[in-house]
């Protein structure tokens, strides 16, 4: 008899366990009736069907409502992936750690995913957004409050409810549309443009008099001090819509796996990297670096830094690739055998890799 066994016969009938659960969505997947990979896959791709893809539109389409289309659905192609991910890192986990509710599990990988993006492609924004935060719950004449979907709206203290209730009032809208126009009817005697400076922030709060989203804030401060965000270089790449949504559970196991793929490949050295992904090329002899950003799987930037390359570089040889032996061997300062056997190694890898990760075992 296991001590597990052994527990559950002797505890008493009153005791409660507060052993953390697995949500019921999931709790099949630690079941006997998924004891090797393929079992597995079936049956989470079940739950990723009928569950996590609904509830991540559903939470990106709130947390990020302006949004396009192309951008909504890379944010959820890319959240599914993450969640799956986190499912399976919580069951290979020794012992497994629960995921006992699979609603709120997603809703914050959907928010950690906006923070993300945020980061990586406004830092100048995020700093503003999250001094402003911290400005509005720190000063006694600003106060936070909700709207009717719970999403946090700022205001002056002072404020009857009235003023909280409203939230697209016109000075709002001409605020949105001529930020610097209108900057001469508010901006307090100092002329501060700051708007992380508590009088700015005060001055223009009183002069929109009502609440407004903390969206609409860092807005105007971008517009206000004049702030340029760099931009990023974008993949040259037209990426296709989907059609009515019906093969995303499958896509997304393809992508996920692809992305697997792609981390192992970033843990070749840097020559292996190059030998590999240079020469790479799918069955229409397109390059695997336009492939990738078209696949959601990596940006150009993001290739660029796996083969420690500028991007600009990358770019300009776009319509080169892919590249041929000896031209990489050009760039490694290296024989054209020495790429075939270095792509040959970085290939290998990669087999025992996948079949390790597939049945536990080294080949």
């Amino acid at each position: 008899m296991t001590n597990n066994t052994a527990n559950a016969i002797f505890r008493h009938p009153n005791e409660i366990d507060t052993r953390p659960q697995w949500d019921p969505m999931l709790a099949a997947l630690m079941s006997g009736t998924c004891s090797n990979e393929a079992q597995l896959s079936k049956t989470l791709a079940s739950v990723v069907s009928s569950h996590i893809v609904p509830t991540v539109k559903s939470c990106v389409g709130k947390t990020h409502p302006n949004t396009s289309k192309e951008d909504i659905e890379d944010a959820v192609y890319e959240c599914v992936c993450r969640v799956i991910g986190g499912i399976r890192g919580a069951i290979d986990r020794k012992p497994p750690e629960p995921i006992a509710n699979l609603s709120a599990y997603i809703g914050s990988v959907v928010r950690k995913y906006g923070v993300d993006q945020v980061r990586e492609k406004y830092p100048e924004r995020l700093r503003i957004s999250n001094r402003l935060r911290y400005l509005c719950n720190h000063i006694s004449a600003i106060q936070q409050r909700e709207d009717m979907r719970g999403r946090p709206i700022y205001g002056l203290a002072c404020w009857p409810q009235d003023r909280w209730n409203e939230l697209n009032g016109p000075r709002l809208a001409e605020l949105a549309a001529n930020p610097n126009q209108t900057a001469g009817k508010w901006l307090p005697a100092s002329g501060e443009r700051d708007l992380t400076d508590p009088a700015t922030l005060k001055a223009l709060l009183n002069w929109i008099g009502h609440a407004v989203h903390l969206d609409s804030l860092v807005n105007a401060a971008v517009a206000i001090g004049r702030i340029a965000e760099p931009v990023a270089i974008s993949d040259p790449i037209d990426v296709p819509e989907l059609d009515d949504g019906s093969d995303i559970p499958q896509v997304v196991e393809w992508r996920f796996q692809l992305k697997w793929l792609w981390n192992e490949i970033q843990e070749l050295n840097v020559s292996q990297r190059r030998a590999l992904i240079l020469h790479m090329r799918d069955d229409g002899q397109r390059s695997v670096v336009e492939f990738l950003p078209l696949a959601k799987v990596a940006s150009l930037r993001e290739v660029a830094a796996v083969l420690e390359m500028p991007v600009e570089e990358l770019a300009g040889m776009l319509d080169k690739l892919p590249l041929g032996d000896i031209e990489i061997g050009e760039m490694l300062g290296v024989g054209r055998q020495k790429v075939i056997n270095m792509r040959n190694d970085a290939r290998k890898r990669l087999v025992r890799r996948s079949v390790k990760a597939e049945w536990g075992v080294e080949p």
